[in-house]
């Protein structure tokens, strides 16, 4: 029991330390995910000063992040690492097309919804909500399909189609 309370209590103090940095809003949008990042590993400070977890954030951030993922990769074709190079290229690719698909799916949803606002505010309402929940489904189902070797978790799935509608 004193372990489950002890893991809690760390849990929480990571969601402080990400929350006083935005708590991870557009996380895979560069400058976010700078920011997301940081605050993550803030909050590993917070719970307990694992500088571990924190520094682990940071290699995470390097494999999957556009801006990380292109530093490393020049860092490690200026150390003639060029197997390394073109694996951290990819990687930012994949982080482009996510940060890209998040981006014209919250530009999609704010447009439907102002197109929409003429026609009323349930009209605005349900059509934001509709476009928000069908954005992010399709968004979250190609980070899945990037970042999780083409494995797609329904629950996953649904709970960002769920957020986006409401959201």
């Amino acid at each position: 029991m004193r372990e489950i309370c002890r893991n809690l209590c760390r849990k929480r103090k990571i969601a402080t330390g990400q929350a006083v940095l935005g708590g991870g809003l557009l996380e895979n949008i560069p400058v976010f995910q700078e920011i997301s990042t940081t605050g993550k590993a803030l909050g590993d400070l917070i719970g307990g000063g694992d500088t571990e977890s924190a520094a682990k954030r940071y290699e995470d951030y390097i494999e999957n992040s556009m801006i990380g993922s292109t530093v490393g990769s020049v860092v490690a074709k200026v150390e003639g690492d060029d197997k390394r190079a073109e694996e951290l290229i990819k990687n930012a690719g994949k982080a482009t097309l996510s940060a890209g698909m998040t981006g014209g799916a919250i530009g999609l949803t704010v447009l439907t919804g102002g197109l929409a606002a003429p026609l009323g505010t349930a009209a605005s309402v349900a059509a934001g909500a509709t476009v928000g929940a069908a954005s992010s489904a399709t968004t979250g189902a190609v980070d899945q399909a990037l970042y999780n070797d083409g494995e797609i978790d329904a629950g996953a799935l649904v709970g960002g189609t769920i957020m986006g509608g409401a959201t």
